[in-house]
């Protein structure tokens, strides 16, 4: 087995231009596989952090039809207890939602103040100066920690956030807040109690939201109420309110996140409306493994041409080197040690020049990242092309497979060929 080593080293050595046309040839299908298939994982991964953890995903908001007439539907005390007894459900819990514009010094929002359960509110991991008071009359306010987009100054329109305003030096602060529109509308200060942890490019669900708990919320509409119409709660046909409080909207967690679907159909089937993170994270993801299939079948175009170049070069070598071979069988060199020879040859090439196209392909990641974080304006240290450990080995690993494949035919034609004939040929 030494003397096979060192004929091959010896012949990769004696025909360097060849040699290094070869591996460069590797080195391009490489780089362009790893590179085409980093990038597509880098976009899944960035539309994966986008729509939020499992929690999240596990989670759907419920809602009754438009113009619903039937008291069944409206989602209650009652309701929630019912649903919280599906099948694969593990909690459920009630959203009140109010329209609100919310001034604080010379910037202003349009947004809606959301009302959850204590439980979920005191969940939201906060900034450390944030602080809820537990026995507050008023609504205290949690903001979002992307909030900051969402306030524009009056003068110049320009974002808060755009203004590098830091939304902690608002806790504290009485904010202006009128709930609801025209004359139902209720104008009142308001204590900015908390921030929501995360900076202020990391989007989720709650991050562009403001928070209080639907307790106060609550009791503080009933207080406000003019002529006996709460803000926000609906009437019937007649023109009354409703005995039972009606939620905007109501959350059910799923246990596991395969039981999604399965939850989801079974509500609507009840006749409601649902949302859910998943649905849309679905769809995206079948779009990104479109893009990843045609990417990869780019880059598996490249490789299949380092391939053949791998298979010329062995083909040349072997046709090269007839009299070295008859010489060899003469010597009573046997088949499978010709055979042996060849394909470690052009093993050594594919091994060579994939180790040497994922070097290659880590510079060009880095080229891509720093790139993309210029002119797409991301967050720095966002990475669109992410080259795992996995992929690297596994393109080293593919592109030795394809160079001893593309070696075979030279190796057998070699190991075929009679020394007479050999020797003739010379």
């Amino acid at each position: 087995m030494k003397f096979i080593m060192h004929l091959t080293i010896q012949n990769i050595k004696r025909r360097r231009v060849r040699t290094i046309l070869t591996l460069l040839g590797v080195m391009i299908g490489v780089v362009a596989v790893v590179s085409l298939l980093s990038l597509g994982m880098g976009v899944k991964r960035e539309l994966l952090q986008g729509y939020g953890d499992d929690a999240s995903i596990r989670q759907i908001t419920v809602q009754t039809p438009e113009n619903n007439q039937n008291k069944k539907m409206l989602l209650t005390d009652h309701t929630i207890e019912k649903l919280a007894k599906l099948d694969k459900v593990a909690n459920v819990y009630p959203r009140y939602e109010v329209f609100t514009n919310i001034q604080v010094g010379q910037y202003t929002a349009y947004t809606n103040l959301v009302g959850i359960p204590s439980e979920q509110l005191s969940a939201i991991a906060l900034t450390d100066t944030s602080s809820l008071s537990e026995h507050a009359r008023k609504p205290e306010l949690v903001i979002g920690n992307a909030m900051g987009y969402m306030f524009f100054h009056e003068g110049s329109m320009t974002s808060y956030q755009d203004g590098k305003g830091d939304l902690n030096a608002w806790i504290g602060e009485k904010a202006k807040v009128s709930l609801g529109l025209d004359e139902n509308e209720i104008t009142d200060r308001l204590t900015i109690a908390g921030v929501m942890q995360g900076d202020a490019d990391e989007f989720s669900e709650q991050s562009q939201s403001i928070y209080c708990d639907i307790d106060v919320l609550r009791a503080y509409l009933k207080k406000h109420a003019a002529q006996g119409n709460v803000l926000g709660q609906p009437l019937d046909k007649n023109g009354n309110a409703y005995t039972s409080w009606v939620y905007s909207s109501v959350v059910v967690e799923v246990g596991k996140m395969e039981d999604v679907e399965f939850v989801v159909k079974k509500l609507q089937d009840m006749g409601y409306q649902t949302t859910n993170m998943k649905e849309y994270r679905d769809t995206a993801m079948r779009t990104v493994r479109m893009l990843e299939l045609l990417l990869g079948g780019i880059g598996l175009i490249s490789f299949l041409v380092a391939a053949i170049g791998i298979s010329n070069t062995m083909t040349t070598a072997v046709y090269d080197r007839v009299a070295e071979i008859g010489t060899l069988k003469v010597l009573g060199c046997e088949k499978r040690e010709l055979m042996a020879m060849i394909l470690l040859e052009a093993g050594i090439y594919g091994l060579v020049g994939g180790a040497c196209g994922v070097v290659l392909s880590l510079l060009f990641g880095k080229i891509i990242n720093r790139i993309a974080v210029s002119a797409l304006l991301l967050e720095a240290g966002t990475k669109i092309a992410v080259i795992t450990p996995k992929l690297a080995l596994s393109a080293v690993g593919m592109a030795m497979l394809l160079g001893t494949i593309a070696g075979y035919f030279p190796s057998r034609w070699a190991a075929k060929l009679s020394p007479l004939t050999a020797m003739r040929r010379d």
